[in-house]
């Protein structure tokens, strides 16, 4: 009963890779492992995806600046980090301040070849 209400509850394309299970735990435990993100991985790559497409376009400065900053602190949020030493923290935070000014500048190079002017607008 309690493998039917597992399998039910999925769409017809998922429940059907979960038919051949013997248990109800069998089936919960491959759902859990097939479509549990304890790494917040999907998060992380939405996050980063609309960092790498985010122009400033009609923004303001102030407006472009605050929505990286807010983008930024959610990855730093999502992303986890296990540290072996007092070190590890300094290296990553130069791989985040790396990564970040990637991200600006491949945002700032996609505005330049759209716009032919690398100059943020001015704030009104």
């Amino acid at each position: 009963m309690v493998m039917s209400w597992l399998v039910n509850s999925m769409t017809t394309d998922i429940g059907e890779n979960f038919l051949s299970f013997d248990t109800a735990k069998e089936i919960w435990d491959m759902a859990k492992e097939t479509f549990s993100d304890r790494e917040n991985t999907s998060e992380i790559i939405q996050i980063e995806g609309t960092l790498y497409d985010l122009r400033q376009d009609n923004l303001t400065v102030t407006e472009y600046f605050n929505t990286l900053t807010r983008l930024w602190r959610q990855l730093d949020t999502f992303e986890i980090h296990k540290w072996s030493c007092t070190t590890d923290g300094l290296l990553y935070k130069k791989i985040v301040e790396g990564k970040r000014s990637k991200i600006k500048s491949q945002s700032d190079n996609a505005k330049d070849t759209s716009t032919h002017s690398g100059d943020f607008s001015q704030e009104g």
